[in-house]
């Protein structure tokens, strides 16, 4: 199993915590990949911690529908269906209207959203136009995965610890994951497919600074839907892998 995981001496009473954030950064990069089977003592062992903390982390990995543990079965790094990148978007579709309603109203009595959500519209223009002028081979996704991650984390902010920030992690984990398939494809078709998300990305900020609020709701849905059909695409492409 290849993985590249590090955890430093902490109490023993967040030791489980801490295991559990860097299982989860490690299965939401594609470090540890969608089926792979986790070994509690090989996990331990990597990690310098006794199997007690990796257990109690792996039952809360399960909860953040990121770990699939089934009694006497070895613990897997949880599978996407096409069933469940379906519902995703159906949640997402209740879910993330709301959320931008509620963000362009903390705008508008607040000058330090507007000008994140400035800083974020001027770096997504600038990429798309590092993106245009880039040579073919170079590597510009790793920008392009932290631009998509703020506005993400703008729209449905997961920091926070009421039932909507959980419920907004619990999103978050699958819309992150679901970003794999599209690393997984070839540089030509995965350029084009980030050039379109940035300028739906652009519609919505545009929407969110205007404070218009059926412009809000009408780009944050033809945003996601044309995000399923990507996400399908390549999922049905061979990118990744399916339990049905």
């Amino acid at each position: 199993m290849k993985t590249t995981l590090e955890l430093e001496k902490v109490e023993n009473d967040t030791l489980s915590g801490r295991v559990h954030k860097v299982l989860r950064l490690s299965i939401l990069s594609g470090d540890l990949e969608a089926g792979q089977p986790l070994c509690i003592e090989e996990l331990a062992e990597e990690l310098g911690v006794s199997t007690t903390p990796v257990r109690e982390a792996l039952v809360r990995l399960a909860g953040d529908g990121l770990v699939d543990l089934q009694r006497n079965r070895q613990p897997l790094v949880a599978l996407i269906s096409t069933e469940e990148i379906s519902q995703v978007y159906a949640i997402r579709r209740l879910l993330e209207p709301y959320f931008g309603q509620r963000l362009a109203a903390r705008a508008y009595k607040d000058a330090a959203v507007v000008e994140g959500l400035c800083q974020l519209q001027a770096d997504i223009t600038k990429y798309v136009e590092t993106l245009d002028a880039a040579n073919e081979d170079s590597d510009v996704y790793s920008e392009y995965v932290e631009l998509e991650r703020r506005l993400q984390e703008a729209l449905l902010p997961s920091g926070e610890t009421d039932l909507i920030g959980k419920t907004a992690a619990l999103v978050n984990n699958y819309v992150y994951r679901l970003r794999i398939f599209s690393q997984e494809t070839r540089n030509r078709e995965r350029r084009a497919r980030m050039r379109g998300v940035c300028v739906e990305h652009l519609q919505i900020l545009n929407a969110l600074l205007d404070g218009d609020v059926p412009g809000i709701e009408r780009t944050i849905l033809d945003h996601l839907t044309h995000s399923e059909e990507r996400s399908l695409a390549a999922r049905q492409d061979g990118s990744g892998r399916s339990r049905r």
